[in-house]
């Protein structure tokens, strides 16, 4: 059986004595903080992960006790190094390479092509990737199907799915994507079907179907784009994806932010607001939903802003301004309160000097706001959505 190489350095690891004959040993770590140091791996399946210490002894524990299995294999190592460092192609090389080794193993298999999807996958290279020196690697899809099918029990079987699904819709392939989640569906129910008896999985059985929820929302979302379907069905997916993510407060932002953008395009803008302000009554002041709140502050000003210039256009002009002031309070908030996300404060700022920009004729010393705004934007989030208008508005006053 193939052994690959350890990613995360030996003597960082607690408990781990740095030693050449360690480095020969495959390393499972686990959830208590523990390191198992196998000659072999005899089972690593989203149940159970086993194998043999190096004195004869067997080792087994559930799956979900289980971080990480590390493989003294040097491909491998270089290959997470270059991923944990961020240089994502340089790591889809070395995975290649791991393929190339020893490809025909099912463990190198498995671990070869996951490693060069999430590699592609963090890189954001949906389409694949050709670099000017004839570096070139298929779409991170065709290697997460590689991946299952090589190891249809891997641990990570939920988020593999679901990343298959996400991946072929950004390459545009939505009957494709459709499928794809169908077979996902399947395997997560198998998943969970052979795992429901055993406690402590059940946080993960939640999560992956949490996800499925998810990518089945952002699939409508890309049909709607794509003039296939309605916003209206987009966001009634992103609203029942709403209950399945209740638990996991990074998929639940996700999911409401998707959400308010739904309603946003339905064009609904009483609906976006209502559905913000039910947010940040519920979560308000709750630790842990920052990023949510952020999100809602960020959808309710903007239909406050959209139905103020809608109010303007029809001669509207005092509720106009109640509007924008109101919007302008909610930009504010998510500055002085959410700051840690970036992409919400960039916008915040932006709108906010919208809505300053609107209320000129009533506050001296707004224009001035306006372009202050604009300018933070230019100067702190240049790369952002939003640093071109930003720099486009201050061009034109």
């Amino acid at each position: 059986m193939l052994m690959l190489r350890l990613c995360l350095a030996a003597g960082l690891v607690s408990g781990i004595v740095h030693s050449e004959e360690n480095e020969n040993l495959l390393k499972i770590l686990q959830t208590d903080g523990s390191v198992a140091l196998l000659r072999s791996l005899e089972t690593d399946t989203y149940e159970r992960v086993s194998g043999i210490y190096k004195n004869g002894a067997t080792f087994s524990a559930p799956a979900h006790k289980i971080t990480r299995v590390d493989y003294p294999f040097s491909f491998w190592q270089q290959g997470c190094a270059m991923r944990e460092e961020g240089r994502h192609i340089l790591a889809a090389m070395y995975f290649q390479k791991m393929l190339d080794a020893a490809g025909a193993q099912r463990w190198a298999a498995h671990a070869g092509n996951l490693g060069l999807a999430d590699s592609l996958y963090d890189l954001g290279a949906f389409k694949g990737y050709k670099g000017k020196a004839g570096t070139a690697f298929e779409p991170p899809s065709v290697y997460y199907l590689r991946a299952l099918e090589a190891h249809p029990q891997m641990r990570s079987i939920g988020e593999t799915s679901v990343r298959l699904v996400e991946c072929l819709i950004h390459q545009g392939e939505l009957a494709e994507a459709e499928r794809a989640l169908e077979s996902g569906k399947r395997r997560i129910s198998e998943y969970s079907r052979v795992i429901r008896l055993h406690a402590g999985y059940e946080p993960a059985v939640r999560r992956a179907q949490a996800r499925l929820a998810c990518v089945k929302a952002e699939l409508a979302s890309a049909r709607a784009r794509k003039g296939d379907a309605q916003w209206a069905d987009a966001a009634r997916e992103w609203q029942s994806a709403l209950g399945a993510c209740e638990k996991f407060p990074d998929l639940l932002a996700t999911a409401y932010e998707q959400y308010f953008g739904s309603l946003a395009e339905k064009g609904s803008h009483a609906e976006t607001a209502q559905a913000a302000q039910l947010a940040i009554a519920k979560f308000g002041g709750e630790p842990g939903h920052e990023t949510l709140l952020a999100a809602a502050h960020l959808a309710l000003g903007k239909a406050l802003l959209a139905r103020g210039v809608s109010l303007q256009q029809g001669q509207h002009e005092i509720a106009a301004q109640l509007d924008f002031a109101e919007a302008r309070w909610n930009f504010l908030t998510v500055v002085a309160r959410y700051f840690e996300s970036d992409m919400h404060v960039a916008a915040a700022h932006y709108f906010a000097g919208l809505c300053f920009e609107k209320r000129t004729p009533l506050e001296s010393g707004a224009a001035k706001r306006a372009r202050g705004e604009w300018k933070t934007v230019l100067h702190v989030f240049p790369r952002s959505a939003f640093g071109e208008l930003a720099k486009a508005k201050l061009a034109a006053r």
